[in-house]
């Protein structure tokens, strides 16, 4: 895939606001210029152009672009222009509304949308990660990474790509498939290995508990019979005739029993009352004694005084005579019978009361101790976290008992992950001609910009250890004196050139890469050898396209001559009163 041009248009105004047009093969350098030695080369758009090209392939909306009042009055319309496949298409973006892109063969930007095909963003990024793709020979999409992870690593911006050849904060295991992707090498050893110690891993993890479980086996087995118990005794209550039943059942009972003994309560009461009326009545004969005795000496008294007994006194004597008579003979008698009566039928309703209140004890101990399980719901709960504590056990001895066979799997799938990491190896072997030639790019520029060759190497990670990323691509990028004079953004910059013209040499997919602010730091010398060279070598193998963003005071003049002279400057961005040489011909 190359890159043919790049449109902004207006969708409000339905006008052009610029066109940048690339070299379709070679170096495109993207230019910031002075109007006036007192004006700023920043600003002018260039990263904002690199942004709009990601957009166009697949990223979000830059954030620089995002709630600009004048990008939104416009509604700006950024139209990336490719070929692949001996065939042009168009591919078109909305700066005020990221739902969607909009793709073209037609050649002809259209300002109406419904004009263009339009895709959802997940589809727009399946579609060019189809484009990219296509430019592979022989590769397992499946097993790729997503262009949108790679992305990053061929369209390096000045915010963060420049923090090492790995960028920084990114998954390990990511990168480097992503790195050896670039490299033309296998990507998914290190996954592929992964899978496999990761089922070592969990049998190590099933040995280690047998282990910890053999400590303690025969508590678990206890402990996995009291349970079944437990659920044995739940299960019981929830099987008798009817639990709900029964403990209405007692409910009515200790009503019942509750009304009985008030009743006999009242019975006892009534008796005791007539009891204590009846020995009132007891001690009112015995006063009445006294006083019959009283009036039997008064005969006596009077007859020995006046010699005789008055006839008035002798009618009242005669009837206080008889009823003491009645009441010593007759009435006493009763009582004291009514008294028997009573004290027997107390002692039986006393005891029938007793009786009563130890039925109605027993009834109330039962109903407290059913209140754990009053609610079926919770007898059901509770079995079920019993059954969940069984299968707990269960494992574990089950666990326990397979010790032998988890030993013989472990020691088999070790050497599955043996010959796994051997093929691997070997397979890497095979593919270490691509390496050896990204590592010979890596060695020419160094001596040309520096004179030295610097270290780049790649190794196979065969460790076989629990924690050794097993089947990883390592890469170890060094130059001479890297921390000075920016020499660590142009190890950077070498390192991607080696692997782009390696895909040159072999003419497979990603043939293109962008810098974008990288060549502000290194010398002026180094920057326009390493541009020269890379030029050349893409013109002489017709193909591949190595994108820019640089200052012009960051290159000598007659550097910045040769790059005009040789049409290599495509792009020149700077500010105007009319803003129309800014990127967007606007500013925002």
């Amino acid at each position: 895939m190359k890159f043919i041009s790049l449109t902004v248009t207006s969708l409000a105004n339905k006008s052009v606001k610029n066109y940048f047009e690339f070299n379709p093969v070679g170096l495109n350098l993207i230019l910031g210029e002075r109007n006036d030695n007192h004006d700023e080369t920043n600003g002018v758009g260039k990263t904002a152009l690199v942004e709009s090209i990601q957009y166009c392939l697949g990223a979000n909306l830059p954030k620089s672009f995002k709630g600009k009042s004048n990008l939104e009055k416009e509604d700006i319309f950024v139209v990336l222009n490719i070929e692949y496949n001996e065939k042009q298409s168009m591919i078109g973006r909305r700066l005020c509304d990221d739902s969607f892109a909009y793709i073209s063969d037609s050649g002809i930007i259209e300002y109406e949308l419904f004009l263009w095909e339009s895709l959802t963003k997940d589809d727009f990024r399946k579609y060019i990660q189809n484009i990219i793709y296509s430019g592979f020979k022989d590769i397992n999409i499946a097993t790729a990474p997503s262009f949108s992870a790679i992305r990053e690593y061929i369209i390096r911006d000045e915010k963060e790509g420049f923090t090492g050849i790995k960028i920084k904060n990114r998954n390990a295991t990511s990168v480097n498939q992503i790195l050896s992707f670039l490299a033309l090498i296998p990507c998914n050893y290190e996954s592929n290995i992964l899978q496999q110690k990761n089922v070592i891993k969990d049998l190590d993890k099933q040995l280690k508990d047998i282990k910890e479980i053999g400590k303690e086996i025969k508590r678990i087995k206890l402990s996995h019979q009291k349970t079944l118990d437990d659920i044995d005794s739940l299960k019981s209550i929830l099987s008798n005739a009817d639990v709900a039943e029964k403990l209405n059942n007692d409910e009515n009972q200790y009503y019942e029993l509750k009304s009985r003994i008030n009743n006999l309560y009242l019975q006892i009461r009534k008796l005791e009352f007539a009891q204590k009326q009846h020995y009132a009545n007891i001690k009112d004969l015995e006063n009445n004694l006294s006083k019959i005795k009283e009036f039997i000496g008064l005969e006596d008294f009077y007859k020995q005084t006046i010699g005789y007994f008055p006839d008035a006194i002798i009618k009242n004597y005669k009837e206080v005579y008889d009823y003491y008579q009645f009441m010593i003979g007759n009435r006493g008698e009763y009582i004291r019978k009514q008294l028997q009566k009573i004290e027997a039928n107390l002692e039986l309703l006393n005891k029938e009361r007793d009786r009563l209140l130890g039925e109605l004890s027993q009834n109330t101990h039962f109903a407290k101790n059913s209140n754990l399980v009053r609610d079926l719901q919770e007898i059901s709960n509770q079995i079920a976290e019993k059954y969940k504590e069984i299968a707990e056990y269960n494992y574990k001895i089950e666990l326990y008992s397979k010790k032998a066979d988890i030993e013989k799997d472990r020691k088999k799938q070790l050497g599955i992950l043996e010959v796994l990491t051997e093929k691997y190896k070997q397979d890497y072997i095979f593919h270490s001609m691509q390496t050896e030639n990204i590592v010979n790019h890596f060695h020419m520029l160094n001596n040309k910009l520096y004179e030295t060759q610097g270290e780049l190497i790649f190794g196979f990670e065969e460790s076989l250890k629990a924690n050794a990323k097993t089947g990883r691509i390592k890469i170890n990028c060094s130059i001479e004196d890297e921390d000075a004079h920016g020499r660590y953004y142009m190890k950077i910059n070498m390192f991607d050139l080696s692997l782009m013209l390696n895909r040159v040499d072999k003419e497979q997919g990603l043939t293109f890469l962008f810098h974008d602010g990288s060549y502000s730091k290194p010398a002026p010398s180094v920057k326009e050898k390493v541009l020269t060279y890379v030029d050349s070598y893409l013109k002489e193998k017709n193909i591949g396209q190595y994108f820019v963003t640089i200052n012009v005071e960051e290159l000598s003049s007659e550097a910045l001559s040769y790059f005009t002279k040789n049409k290599n400057v495509v792009i020149r961005l700077q500010r105007t009163d009319d803003n129309t040489e800014r990127f967007m011909g606007l500013k925002y």
